[in-house]
């Protein structure tokens, strides 16, 4: 059975298994059209901003619904007048600890708090997370290692944002996740965005919500051949990790749409029998007389998509089919 992935912009592949305390679970990742990749079915919240509007079967909103979503992108708009503000809150709540992950930005820079956002379950009084270059309060600067941190200007481009949230603090990290900057938490357990006067306009290519560990997973990835490869994950935790979502690098791909079947088992390794009259040639072409040892006689079967039925039977992870002459 095929699992869940999605692949994110530097082409890592995010998945979700189960691994027991201490020890190590293994996949396999083979190059195969026919799958795409499926962030809903991969993380507890997911959204990539498809179509044109916002998917309120994830989402509430409150206040001025200035917003667009096209081009795969989530577009918060600023305000010009004293009150006016737009809250994005996830419908779901999220038990404590989360991680939340986006990428998000902020093409210009001005003094007003707006960004990434907590909310409480049952209203919408939020508490900034990522605000903009300038504003007070409870919150973490885009353009700073400090709260708040005003006028530091640099890229405006699309930047990695986490944030892990647990019962008593938030702690969010800087674009390359080496810095920190901690903060209480007051009941926040929904996530999502912020609109205020002054804010900067924020654009939003992704956000997602997946599980905490302590200790991430580790992986090994190695090639079998020059479409699969063998992930082996461990889970170094005192505490088994069930349904957790795992990020696999060093798997070479072209884009973040690439087809993938992932799974469990080892891919099975196919050798045709060709049948001539009463006797059969295998797939390097030697002759023989009658079936010869280390081949299975057929006992199931395959239909190919011309309707053709195979004879098939399978034994140590290879499939013997038999393709009448």
């Amino acid at each position: 059975m095929a699992l869940p992935y999605w692949i994110d912009d530097n082409l890592n592949i995010w998945t979700k298994t189960s691994i027991a305390a201490n020890s190590s679970t293994v996949l396999y990742v083979r190059k195969q059209d026919g799958y795409s990749p499926d962030g809903d079915a991969v993380f507890e919240l997911f959204d990539d901003f498809e179509g044109d509007s916002l998917d309120t079967g994830k989402w509430d909103i409150s206040g001025t619904p200035a917003y667009t979503v096209s081009d795969g992108k989530l577009y918060l708009s600023s305000f010009s007048s004293s009150g006016q503000y737009l809250d994005i809150s996830s419908k779901n709540a999220f038990g404590a600890p989360f991680v939340v992950e986006a990428s998000v930005q902020y093409p210009e820079n001005t003094d007003g708090n707006g960004g990434l956002a907590l909310f409480r379950d049952g209203g919408f009084t939020s508490f900034i997370v990522y605000g903009s270059a300038g504003g007070t309060g409870d919150g973490f600067g885009l353009f700073g290692d400090v709260s708040y941190k005003w006028g530091q200007f640099y890229d405006f481009s699309f930047k990695k944002r986490r944030f892990v949230v647990d019962e008593t603090t938030v702690v969010a990290y800087t674009e390359l996740f080496s810095n920190t900057y901690s903060f209480s938490n007051s009941g926040y357990n929904k996530v999502g965005f912020r609109g205020e006067y002054l804010a900067p306009n924020l654009y939003v290519d992704h956000i997602f919500v997946r599980k905490y560990a302590d200790q991430e997973p580790t992986t090994v990835v190695e090639q079998i051949d020059d479409t699969t490869y063998k992930i082996t994950i461990t889970n170094n935790n005192d505490y088994d990790l069930t349904d957790f979502q795992v990020a696999v690098e060093g798997i070479p791909l072209t884009s973040n749409t690439e087809s993938l079947y992932v799974e469990y088992a080892p891919p099975k390794e196919i050798k045709y029998i060709y049948l001539m009259n009463t006797k059969t040639v295998d797939e390097s072409g030697i002759l023989y007389d009658s079936i010869p040892s280390g081949y299975i006689i057929p006992q199931k079967q395959l239909v190919d998509d011309s309707g053709t039925v195979y004879n098939y039977m399978t034994e140590n992870n290879t499939i013997y089919i038999e393709i009448p002459a």
